[in-house]
């Protein structure tokens, strides 16, 4: 099984930030949100609170959209072209992308790639978490759950934080937009 992270991976751009910009074009009203937001990033930043909290209070203004299906059909339509040049060579494998971003959202680009989606569960409407965030060993926790006796051949992500779904995997990739280079202890005497 191949196994990708998505924000900066097979996606090239953070998805969360960007689909937020893209919903505040069409409904500016959404701006009202940014003093929260920076407030818990500051907080999140000064480890005062959890990252799964201001992801939370980030997402809140889902609860303010009506349209919220619509301006992902129409997100998607507009940025899925974003993918890295490396990764439709690989798309006739399949896969599965698992993400710290919302599932409801990554699912969008990957449905049309043909990808499998786990993410961190929110709640469409809320941007209420179920669960844990999908981050770190958490993904490598979700993964076993899911796949408990998967073998993942290749792994890519932008982040070292994935290091521990880097260590499951017979090859890892550190992907910096269009290049791939072997992930930092492993797969060393290999080309990309």
């Amino acid at each position: 099984m191949i196994v990708y992270d998505f924000d900066k991976t097979v996606f090239r751009r953070e998805s969360s930030f960007l689909f937020f910009r893209y919903c505040v074009r069409k409904h500016p009203g959404l701006l009202k949100h940014l003093p929260r937001m920076g407030w818990f990033a500051l907080l999140a930043k000064l480890k005062r609170c959890t990252l799964t909290r201001f992801k939370e209070e980030f997402h809140r203004y889902l609860s303010s959209l009506s349209d919220t299906e619509e301006l992902l059909r129409s997100f998607w339509d507009r940025y899925e072209r974003c993918i890295p040049a490396w990764l439709p060579p690989l798309l006739p494998r399949g896969g599965l992308v698992i993400s710290a971003s919302p599932e409801f959202l990554v699912e969008g680009l990957c449905s049309r790639l043909g990808l499998r989606v786990m993410g961190t569960r929110m709640d469409i409407r809320s941007g209420a978490i179920t669960g844990h965030n999908c981050r770190g060993e958490e993904k490598t926790r979700r993964f076993r759950r899911e796949y408990p006796d998967a073998e993942v051949e290749a792994f890519y992500s932008d982040s070292l934080a994935d290091s521990p779904m880097a260590a499951l995997a017979k090859k890892a990739w550190l992907v910096k937009g269009d290049r791939l280079s072997p992930w930092p202890g492993k797969n060393e005497d290999k080309q990309a």
